[in-house]
């Protein structure tokens, strides 16, 4: 019998599962012991708790998980849980233990969840398009960091930018773009180290790339030397 392939959304889904419990562990301080292989995490906010069995110990931390179990108050496992209802149940502890509205951790719940769709979207792109062409060393760690840190819970939350913006920008879509050059008068420059020289035009500028996405003046599509 086959197995069928895993969605893109169903494998970002797992990952950012994981990286949330990771971070939480370490940022809590709540670490596993050294015999233990289930780790608990009591939620005093909601009177839940979440269980999962340690798949993998890492000494670093990069510890693996399989799927999380919801635990209610008396003690039964209500079911797996996905990262979605993970992310809502730990901002919700955050801003419970910082005395604030459940409201305020809505920025965050939002770039924890986007951050699995960007997961997603690479993972989708890269099973159509297949790896990139051999880089430089560089350039070929950027592309193939898919899921970004692991122990950031929107290591990939991009927000604002379209599906277009990250195909063409976005080192895991393998983006590329041709870099506009500003010259900046040394007056207005802030750097470390030798000056570099100036370059041919006269005015002593400078040459510093413009951002690519600060390269459209206000947001209306018109190349950022209009506001000079």
């Amino acid at each position: 019998m086959s197995v069928a392939t895993p969605s893109a959304a169903g494998i970002a889904d797992d990952i950012t599962t994981e990286t949330l419990l990771r971070c939480w562990l370490r940022e809590s301080g709540v670490l596993p012991a050294a015999d233990a292989d289930m780790v608990y995490i009591r939620l005093a906010a909601s009177g839940l708790s979440i269980r999962a069995r340690l798949a993998h110990r890492s000494p670093s931390g990069w510890h693996r998980f399989d799927p999380p179990e919801l635990v209610s108050p008396n003690g039964s496992a209500s079911g797996f849980i996905d990262a979605g209802l993970l992310a809502a149940l730990l901002v919700r502890e955050i801003t419970a233990e910082r005395d604030r509205p459940a409201a305020d951790g809505t920025v965050g719940l939002q770039r924890i969840v986007e951050s699995s769709a960007r997961i997603a979207g690479h993972l989708e792109a890269r099973r159509l398009a297949g790896d990139p062409t051999p880089a430089a060393p560089f350039l070929a760690a950027e592309q193939a960091s898919l899921t970004g840190h692991p122990f950031h819970p929107a290591a990939q939350s991009r927000q604002g930018a379209s599906e277009a913006t990250m195909a063409r920008y976005s080192p895991e879509r393998a983006g590329s773009f041709s870099l506009h050059w500003l010259a900046a008068h040394p007056s207005v420059l802030a750097m470390p180290g030798a000056a570099s020289p100036g370059w041919g035009g006269g005015g002593g500028g400078r040459p510093r790339p413009a951002p690519p996405r600060g390269g459209r003046g206000g947001g209306r599509g018109r190349p950022f030397w209009c506001l000079f």
